[in-house]
Order: C-alpha cells, then structure tokens, then sequence
C-alpha cells in the first residue's frame, strides 16, 4: 500500500518532520545540558542564538504533527474505507491488522507530550532569563521517541494494508443486546453503570468551577477527573448515546460519527476531550513551574479552567441533546 498517494505523502510528511528533529534534537540536547542562565560568555550567547532556530523547527514540527494526526483519521475513516474490501470506516481498517489501532492510540498519546512542550516554551519566552530552557528541551528527547515510534507503527501498519484482502468492520460493532456483553457483570448491563457515570460527570464539572472560584491548586486530581470523566465520555457515547446519532439500536462504532452523514459531529465532540487533556496538562505545567517564573500567569490560568468547565458542560450537554431531542423509534 506504499503506492498509494495519500499514504505516500503521509509517510513524506514524516520523514521531512524526522528530519527535523534530528537536527534540532542534537543542538537542543547540547543546549540542555551546556546551559548556564547566569553567564555572559561566548558560549551561553552562542546556546542562547541557537534557541530561536531550535524552538522554531520544533513548533513547526509539532504543528505538523498535530495535522498528521487529523490526516491520519481522515485517511483511515474516509479514503482507506474505500481502497480495503469490506471495510466500510476506520474500523475495518484499523483491525485489518494488529498496528493499526496501536498507531491510532500512540499518535493521540503523543500530543499530549508535544503540548507539555509547547506551553514551556511559551513559559520560557515570557521570562527575560529564560529559566525553563534546559528543562524544555529535555523534552526533545520523549519527542523524538513518540515520533520515531509513530513512524514505525505506520510503515508496519500500511505495508500491511492489503487491498485484496476481505476484512471485517462493523459487523464486529453491530450486535443483537441492548448493551455489550462485557457488562454483563454489572447485572443490569448498561443501564445500571448510567448512575456512576452521571455521577463522575457531576463531580468533573463542579470540580471544574471550585478551581476557578476557589483557585484551588488540585491540578493531580483535575487530570484524574479528567481522564475518568473522558474515559467514561466515550464510553457512553459508543454503547448508549450514538444510537441516536445514528437512528440504529445496535450501531456501536464511534468513527462514523466522524463522516459527513453525521455532520462531523464526532470531530466536535472528541475534539472537546483533546481541549480537555490539554488545558489539564498545560495547567499542570503551569503549576510545577510556578516558583521558577516572576509572572505568575493568573489570567492564561483564568482562561484555561473557563475552557475546562465549558469543555465539561458542552461534551456533556451534547449527546444529552440527541438523546432529549430524539423523536424517532429505535
């Protein structure tokens, strides 16, 4: 499948951007460890020059990192669907072997580290000493890691991409019960893990407002809460509120909620959980950083829990809307 024009320039793409971190992650790691904020000599001058190119490339390349990703999704939910027999959206594609899901999951995770970079630098260049710097580019590192790893996964994943080959795709999604079966413990099946999940909903949005009002300073129990209220989020988006999306009781595939038939919906409402994660972890940021920086940062604080509480309250009132709102019979 390297033959393929999307893959092929989706894989260009990732070559250029290694390329790129491999420089920058030489001069960033020499920078890291050859860094001295205090002294006026030739060398700091030299590092401090440097850091403009450095940090530059490294933005630039995250940014195209962040772009691939959202490739990534279109390509597999929308032109591969096409390409692949029997796969009608990204997961046929995805199961079609065993690194596919895998290289989904490793680019999400991933940009969760690029941003923990992006908002120390944007730390680093608000302070005239640039405190921060050998700690930002300690960062290379992990960023070199998630990108070289990504770029494995996707060659194994697409060399092992065959076009003639039948898959399986929502078939796997479509089953006969009303809930699937691995809540079959639970007693009641879905219907009675509703309950802990409003509750854990509940608690992730009021927690969300006593930060702003009380600047509480939780921010390990807001990436808990968050990480729970996004987990079960989804969860109850596959296996309760997407039959109203879709109008079929036993329609549990997430990604069509990404296609047009459905108003891209889904890129609206998993859009709003990577927001989530990233003010979480920019706060986090933030807050361990705090007594190595003069400005204090309370208004871009202010802003970011106001984004957490909206993000809390529209994920959470939108599939409530399709569900209040619905006016068919499944």
């Amino acid at each position: 499948m390297y033959n393929d024009s999307w893959i092929l320039a989706l894989l260009l793409t990732k070559i250029f951007c290694l390329l790129l971190l491999f420089y920058a992650s030489l001069h960033g790691v020499s920078i890291a460890f050859r860094w001295q904020a205090n002294s006026t000599n030739s060398l700091q001058l030299g590092l401090e020059r440097k850091t403009y190119l450095i940090s530059s490339i490294i933005s630039l390349v995250l940014f195209f990192e962040l772009l691939s990703f959202v490739l990534f999704v279109v390509l597999v939910n929308t032109h591969l669907p096409t390409v692949i027999k029997g796969a009608m959206c990204a997961s046929g594609v995805l199961n079609s072997n065993e690194y596919g899901t895998p290289t989904l999951f490793l680019k999400a995770a991933a940009l969760l580290v690029y941003v923990a970079f992006l908002a120390l630098q944007y730390l680093d260049d608000a302070e005239p000493l640039y405190p921060l710097t050998p700690k930002k580019y300690s960062y290379i590192v992990p960023i070199v890691v998630c990108s070289v790893a990504d770029f494995v996964l996707q060659l194994l994943f697409f060399g092992g991409l065959h076009p003639d080959k039948i898959v399986t795709c929502c078939s796997v999604n479509f089953v006969g019960t009303s809930s699937p079966t691995h809540l079959e413990f639970l007693g009641g099946g879905f219907n009675t893990l509703q309950p802990f999940v409003w509750a854990w909903v509940a608690v992730a949005i009021l927690t969300g407002i006593a930060t702003v009002y009380q600047n509480n300073k939780n921010y390990y129990l807001q990436i808990l809460l968050a990480i729970i209220y996004t987990t079960l989020g989804c969860y109850t988006l596959k296996y309760f509120f997407v039959k109203y999306i879709y109008g079929v009781p036993s329609h549990y595939c997430l990604y069509d909620t990404l296609l047009n038939n459905y108003y891209y919906i889904g890129f609206v409402l998993f859009g709003g959980y990577f927001v989530l994660l990233f003010n979480i972890v920019v706060m986090t940021i933030f807050y361990k950083n705090r007594q190595n920086l003069t400005y204090k940062f309370t208004e871009e604080s202010k802003v970011l829990k106001n984004v957490i509480i909206a993000i809390l309250i529209f994920n959470t009132l939108i599939p409530l809307l399709y569900w209040l709102f619905w006016q068919g019979d499944l």
